[in-house]
């Protein structure tokens, strides 16, 4: 179930981000070279495939002049998640990662 869930969440976030960019006139080959990954691995991200981590959408958004809200906020559950999160982990990690 869990699993299902998170294949719905990253095919959700991957329509989100294809419309996203096609709004922004770029290609795929743009975003990939922002990101620093092949042409297949916007692709996979677009198709739900393959998940994107925070910083790579931070990326994206940016280079597609989009709020990052944009890819949760037809969704609340993508947002807020109904699990409880270790917080002080999350928040050590996303520093770790900034």
């Amino acid at each position: 179930m869990a699993e299902d869930k998170l294949a719905l969440r990253n095919r959700i976030i991957g329509l989100l981000l294809h419309d996203a960019r096609e709004q922004a006139e770029k290609s795929k080959r743009e975003c990939a070279a922002a990101l620093g990954v092949s042409t297949s691995t916007i692709t996979a991200f677009e198709e739900g495939r393959k998940p994107i981590s925070l910083p790579e959408l931070e990326v994206l958004a940016y280079v597609l002049d989009t709020p990052v809200s944009h890819f949760w906020e037809h969704d609340p559950e993508l947002a807020a998640g109904k699990e409880s999160l270790p917080l002080q982990e999350v928040l050590t990690l996303r520093h770790r990662i900034v």
